[in-house]
């Protein structure tokens, strides 16, 4: 920052004003997380996404944005994300959210089924 015709007597109003400035992150949208981290799911760089993808689901879980297919593509893909980098736990926990909010939505509860057959929990 600076000002023009800077004088010594202008230090303390500069500095006051200097005093008020914050700098902010960028804030981004759940689409904007859900988009990034589905650019490395597809890439099979899955750690990557599960980053962006959470990020994504936290938003949401505030205040959702994302129309219901996105939304139901972001918690599978999230899911799957874990699952296919070894964290079946959390795969499960996901899925089982999901589950919470679209208790009769076909693909979570098939998900979710396979899961448990990974986890050897056949009942």
């Amino acid at each position: 920052m600076s000002k023009g015709n800077f004088k010594p007597e202008d230090q303390t109003i500069f500095t006051s004003v200097l005093e008020t400035i914050r700098l902010e992150e960028n804030v981004k949208s759940s689409l904007d997380y859900f988009s990034a981290g589905s650019g490395y799911y597809l890439k099979q760089e899955f750690k990557q996404a599960i980053e962006l993808y959470e990020k994504a689901l936290e938003l949401e879980k505030r205040e959702r944005k994302l129309n219901d297919k996105l939304w139901k593509v972001l918690v599978d893909n999230l899911a799957m994300a874990y699952a296919l980098a070894g964290d079946l736990k959390r795969s499960k926990e996901i899925f089982e959210y999901g589950l919470s909010i679209e208790p009769f939505y076909p693909m979570f509860n098939y998900n979710v089924a396979c899961i448990y057959a990974e986890m050897d929990d056949l009942e």
